[in-house]
């Protein structure tokens, strides 16, 4: 049921042209079914953000995807460029001003499940 409703936010604010308040989704953010943590950080006015995307706990704890990288959001979301080895990979993460999503080019779904290093998915700010 808390999935159907992130999704279900994120839906319409992505249908409603991605409008998020630049404010609105400064903060923590944890995975809902796994050991994902996710720091979103306002840098300035012009909506640039800066991200830490990581594992926070199991075999994996402190494995890191997006370090403290910076992006502008756009149509609410923020991309990443990255390497694993030879490929180039996109993290885009679509936020709303109380939830995200978090999804990869490189990294399947089907990959991470049951895996305690698993990042993609579905996110819920923290209260704080």
């Amino acid at each position: 049921m808390k999935n159907a409703r992130i999704a279900t936010a994120l839906a319409l604010t992505l249908a409603a042209g991605g409008a998020v308040a630049q404010g609105a989704i400064d903060g923590t953010y944890e995975s809902v079914d796994g050991f994902g943590y996710m720091d979103i950080q306002r840098v300035n006015a012009a909506g640039l953000h800066r991200v830490t995307l990581m594992v926070s706990g199991g075999s994996c704890g402190g494995e890191v995807l997006v370090d403290k990288a910076a992006a502008t959001l756009r149509a609410g979301e923020l991309g990443f460029d990255r390497r694993d080895g030879r490929r180039t990979c996109r993290t885009t993460i679509s936020v709303t001003p109380g939830a995200a999503r978090v999804s990869d080019s490189c990294i399947t779904p089907e990959s991470e499940e049951g895996s305690t290093c698993a990042l993609l998915g579905d996110y819920e700010k923290q209260a704080g």
